[in-house]
């Protein structure tokens, strides 16, 4: 429910003034070499995302691993965070790995994005007025964003403090589940310092396709090398956080925070342009992800086929 209001909310602050037929002035503007990077560059990050967690699993299933990741990402459509569920849930149907020890990993693996994200946040934050970016988006006063910043610190700690008590316990009492759990989570840890390393540089690659991705798509609506590096990266962060907000799939947030942001940079620039940008780059992502999905999909059932000797 709280998601559903999240988008409807978001949507509807969105797009209450928009003008559609300005949109179609946009779309004859865009330039399509920039696109079709964008589309490539998407394609490799989650390629990426799939070949890592084949390192942190030490399994040599990449398209499974990628059918799985991309599974996992058509069912974050339907439901907020549901597709780490689907995706360990169809991995370990297609492969002998058990849920909870997948479930582990895919933990781990979203601790080490958080990390890269916060990096990204500090580079980019620490150049701009940060209170005065979050007003501009939601009114508040800089004593009511601090206060609500303390709130989701306290949040925060109590998870890790139960996540802490759940690993002692776990070591001293073999709680199923508990137990392939923590074993997930420390499968890194297991393997040869080169994976360890291929792991971690992965990582780093799959953010910076991230983060060229956003990019180009930007550079496909306004034009080339219309934003700077630095203003790059702002939109990039708050893209990201949009995404990691209690919405299916970015749905709404991107296009709300997205928008808000181009404009904070580019206030000379009608909004119907920034929203038009961020429905675009958005909803390109999101087809391409369907589309993706189906042919993996297909692609393992036929190599299935294949294996059993079906006709």
């Amino acid at each position: 429910v709280g998601s559903e209001m999240c988008i409807r909310d978001s949507f509807y602050l969105t797009l209450r003034k928009v003008n559609f037929k300005n949109w179609i002035d946009n779309f004859k503007n865009i330039e399509w070499g920039w696109f079709t990077g964008m589309l490539v560059v998407a394609y490799l990050s989650h390629y990426l995302r799939a070949l890592k967690w084949t390192i942190f699993i030490n399994s040599n299933e990449r398209t499974k691993a990628m059918t799985g990741v991309l599974y996992g990402y058509t069912f974050n459509f339907v439901l907020p965070r549901l597709g780490e569920i689907m995706r360990v849930t169809y991995f370990s149907s297609v492969t002998k790995f058990p849920v909870d020890y997948l479930i582990g990993t895919v933990i781990f693996e979203r601790a080490v994005d958080t990390l890269f994200l916060a990096l990204f946040v500090i580079a980019s934050l620490s150049s701009y007025d940060v209170y005065g970016i979050i007003s501009s988006f939601t009114g508040l006063h800089q004593s009511e964003i601090i206060q609500k910043h303390l709130k989701d610190a306290l949040f925060i700690a109590l998870l890790l403090a139960i996540g802490v008590l759940i690993f002692l316990i776990s070591k001293k009492i073999k709680i199923p589940y508990i137990k392939g759990l923590v074993s997930g989570l420390n499968a890194l840890s297991s393997l040869p310092l080169k994976d360890r390393i291929s792991f971690f540089l992965l990582t780093l690659m799959m953010w910076i396709a991230y983060f060229l991705t956003l990019s180009m798509g930007i550079f496909a609506v306004y034009g080339s090398f219309s934003f700077s590096l630095k203003e790059l990266l702002l939109i990039f962060v708050i893209s990201s956080l949009a995404i990691v907000m209690p919405s299916q799939g970015g749905l709404g947030t991107f296009h709300f925070f997205v928008s808000k942001g181009i404009a904070f940079l580019r206030p000379e620039i009608p909004e119907d342009t920034h929203i038009f940008a961020a429905t675009f780059i958005h909803t390109s992502g999101a087809l391409l992800i369907l589309l993706l999905t189906v042919f993996f999909i297909s692609l393992n059932f036929l190599k299935r086929k294949d294996e059993h000797g079906l006709h």
